[in-house]
């Protein structure tokens, strides 16, 4: 019992609850690697072996987000922006509340501790807000659930006890897990967020939807 206590308290745990539409449209790749170089990052730390994913796509279920999947061993290597200003203007050219970094976590993952098997860690670096890094972004965690969700990137509910539903890839050591929403009527998603601060944050985010019904 004490040692299942310490692992609840980990994490500052949010489940958001909320119904609202997706949107999303395409981002000028240049004007995110911008962004990315502010952080530290660059192309070559953006996951590109899996087109599925959402990326340099602005997000949004309240206010866009800009997402970009980053390889596992390069996300915590992100750095509060050089200039918070001209991270600033870089934003607002896009159209964008923010830059959000994600990467798929394998359910084994210790570091994690959750029976989630869809799990996500990100980062958030907002437009300009007073602080470099947010520890939990709840519309962001949303955005990038739903656009997955709406990629057909998701484990059922029911599913999570089996090992059967993971399939592994080779993008940096993630697991990508793909499942038939006509199987389904729940998805849920586990995403960590400000593990790098020092703060880390665990968002659940769960979607019903009726059997049978295509949602791409």
């Amino acid at each position: 019992d004490d040692q299942q206590q310490q692992q609840h308290n980990e994490f500052n745990e949010v489940t958001l609850q909320m119904s609202s539409a997706l949107h999303e449209e395409p981002v000028n790749r240049d004007n995110v690697l911008k962004l990315l170089d502010q952080v530290g990052l660059s192309y070559d730390d953006v996951i590109t072996s899996n087109s599925n994913l959402p990326s340099f796509i602005n997000s949004s279920v309240a206010r866009h987000k800009t997402l970009v999947p980053i390889k596992k061993s390069m996300l915590n290597s992100a750095t509060n922006p050089k200039n918070a200003i001209l991270f600033r203007n870089l934003c607002d050219e896009i159209q964008s509340t923010g830059l959000y970094l994600y990467t798929p976590c394998s359910p084994l993952d210790s570091s994690l501790s959750s029976s989630s098997s869809s799990l996500y860690e990100c980062r958030q670096f907002p437009r300009f807000s007073g602080y470099p890094e947010d520890p939990a972004t709840g519309i962001a965690a949303a955005a990038l659930a739903n656009s997955l969700f709406s990629r057909g990137i998701s484990c059922s509910c029911n599913e999570l006890e089996s090992d059967s539903s993971y399939n592994d890839s080779t993008n940096d050591g993630a697991v990508m897990l793909e499942t038939d929403t006509t199987e389904a009527s729940s998805l849920l998603y586990e995403l960590f967020q400000g593990v790098a601060m020092g703060k880390p944050s665990r968002i659940k985010i769960r979607i019903d939807f009726k059997k049978g019904k295509d949602h791409n």
